[in-house]
């Protein structure tokens, strides 16, 4: 049963994933992106549209594969775009910025043979 158990949660899984590709699909549209819409925004509307109509025709057996998905990655992907966003805003503001940063509260190191008053 286990087997089976996997097997099941592979198809939600795959079901998401599908969704997810076609969300980068649909966002190569050129009208698309002249309205800005990025991967991520289609696939939010992607997601809505399921909520509202799909969800209660899939099969019961697919359910634990898209509550892995939307509970496990869906987490695991917003913190790696926060990641993605903080490296953005570093290379933006510049890699030498972000060091000074760190190390301003360090005093200067004058030497040790520097004569003393």
């Amino acid at each position: 049963m286990p087997s089976e158990a996997r097997k099941s949660m592979l198809h939600g899984i795959l079901l998401i994933a599908l969704f997810s590709c076609a969300a980068f699909y649909i966002a190569d549209f050129d009208f698309i992106q002249k309205l800005s819409f990025s991967p991520l925004i289609v696939g939010i509307v992607l997601g809505m549209l399921y909520a509202n109509s799909l969800r209660n025709n899939l099969p019961e057996t697919w359910v634990p594969g898209i509550k892995f998905c939307s509970k496990q990655i869906l987490r695991l992907g917003i913190i790696l775009y926060g990641f993605r966003l903080t490296f953005q805003s570093v290379i933006a503001v510049g890699f030498r910025c972000g060091l000074h940063q760190q190390f301003r509260h360090i005093p200067p190191d004058h030497g040790n043979d520097s004569p003393r008053r």
